[in-house]
């Protein structure tokens, strides 16, 4: 099952007529309203993570925002996962049960963004990048400024890349 969810946020009496006009065009379909403070729990839930808290791999994907819904159908058309878009589309939320690495960063690529691994069990994080692999001459400059700012290499050791 998919669920639609809009934030409409402002002036009071635009609000109002936005809701209206949203309400007036999806009829029946339109469902619930949340005000306050069940809204504010629900986008606080959906910027956290908590609607998919037993996820054993989850990324955090980063795309255009009308490209959201595209990433979303390729990545379920491939593999079951589950999928919450946040940012008008252009935050993604992908849970998987493996890592599935090669399927969710290449169809964040194929619509310029990328996907950060945010949560995975210990054997996952050892085989996987948390990060996107940068191009070399990124990579190169990366290194140098960690050098830079811990030239022993003990700051969160591999947390960002190889050390």
């Amino acid at each position: 099952d998919s669920v639609v969810t809009l934030r409409v946020e402002g002036p009071a009496p635009s609000v109002a007529a936005r809701l209206a006009a949203l309400q007036s065009m999806f009829g029946d379909r339109a469902g619930d309203v949340l005000h306050d403070d069940a809204s504010r729990m629900l986008w606080r839930e959906i910027g956290e993570r908590a609607l998919l808290p037993d996820a054993p791999v989850l990324w955090r994907l980063s795309v255009p925002p009308a490209s959201g819904a595209d990433v979303i159908v390729a990545i379920t058309a491939a593999a079951a996962a589950e999928c919450i878009a946040d940012w008008a589309g252009g935050r993604v939320w992908v849970a998987l049960d493996r890592a599935e690495e090669l399927l969710v960063r290449g169809a964040a690529a194929a619509v310029g963004g990328h996907a950060t691994l945010f949560a995975a069990p210990p054997d996952v994080r050892q085989t996987v990048a948390v990060f996107p692999p940068l191009p070399p001459a990124l990579a190169a400059l990366q290194q140098r400024v960690r050098h830079g700012f811990d030239p022993a290499g003990i700051l969160n050791r591999g947390r960002m890349g190889p050390v």
